[in-house]
Formats: structure tokens, sequence, C-alpha cells
């Protein structure tokens, strides 16, 4: 289960990259830097995962649930709390933060954009991967996969919809991913409770 929550994540953003041409190069580009600024967040939300993974799983496997419980509340709080300026970087400067790699004008409207929309729920992705540990942690990786396998797959008929058919463009896209995260996240929280 582990394995296919990341060989689905591989598969699903070369097939959004099929609608996200058709807007041209410049928002793939866009895509490109901005996964290089989201690298810092995602990492910290990995390790963030395997740290959680190793907590929970000590503490589940001594029966003290009440520890876990302990546990994912503050991992959840932490983790909202280093990823919380990260986003409003995100709302509030992508500009900047895209001029730094880039400085075509088309490219930087691109990536600001998708910066901007994936800020709103860049807290949520780290409580995705945080409970990714926290499931593995209590040996439930079926439960995680459950969630992670269907969203991310739904981001490509969901990117579809908003920037084809319902003609949003390129941030119909963005919102695909964001909205999925924010889904996996808030998912995978209810599911721990």
């Amino acid at each position: 289960p582990a394995a296919s929550v990341n060989v689905v994540w591989s598969l699903v953003y070369p097939a959004l990259t099929a609608i996200i041409t058709r807007f041209g190069e410049a928002p793939l580009a866009g895509l490109s830097i901005c996964f290089r600024l989201e690298g810092v967040p995602y990492f910290m939300g990995i390790g963030f995962s395997t740290a959680m993974a190793a907590l929970v799983g000590q503490a589940f496997g001594r029966g003290d649930m009440p520890r876990v419980r302990q546990l994912v509340g503050r991992g959840r709080l932490l983790i909202t709390v280093i990823l919380l300026p990260v986003a409003l970087a995100f709302i509030f400067i992508p500009d900047l933060l895209v001029r730094l790699m880039t400085s075509d004008p088309e490219v930087v409207s691109n990536a600001v954009r998708y910066l901007r929309t994936i800020g709103y729920c860049e807290v949520f992705l780290g409580w995705e991967l945080m409970f990714e540990g926290v499931f593995t942690g209590l040996g439930h990786t079926r439960d995680y996969m459950f969630i992670s396998v269907p969203l991310t797959l739904a981001r490509w008929p969901a990117a579809w919809l908003l920037a084809i058919t319902l003609g949003l463009g390129t941030p119909g896209i963005w919102w695909a991913i964001s909205l999925s995260t924010l889904a996996k996240g808030v998912w995978a929280s209810w599911l721990f409770h």
C-alpha cells in the first residue's frame, strides 16, 4: 500500500502535463519552478512523516493509545505552525519567491498563480504527509492508501473538468491539485480520530 501511494503520485503528474501543455509551455515551466519551491515544505512533511511513523509505532507497540493521540495532536499542531509561514509566503509574496528563479514574465505569472493557489492548502500537505507516517506507525497503511490513491487519481479528471470543461484554464488545474491536498489532509485526520 505505501508503495502504491508513491507510484500513483508519480503517474498522475505526467498525465496532468497533457492538460497543462494545452495552455502552452509557460505553465509547465512555472510548475517546474514551483516544485522546487514546494520541495521545502514537502520534505519537511516527509521528515515529519518518518518521525511520526517511529514515534507512533513505538507508542502503539507498547499499547499506549493515549500517547499515540497525544503525539498526533502535537504533531499536527507543530507541522501546522511550521508550514503556516510557508503558506503565507506562497500567498502573499509568490512573485518575490519565483523571481529568484526566473525573470520570464509569462513563467513568473503562471508560477505565481500556482504558488498562491496551493498556499491556501499548503498546511494540509503537512497533515497529509504526517498522517501517512501515523498510519504507517499504526500498521494501517491500507487505510491511508484508500485516501491518497483515489484523491491523487482524481486530480486528473478534476483538472480536466475545471481547466477544460469549465474553462478556468491553468488556475483550474492548480485548484484541482490544491483541493485534493486539502481533502487528503482533512480525510486522513478524520479517519485517525
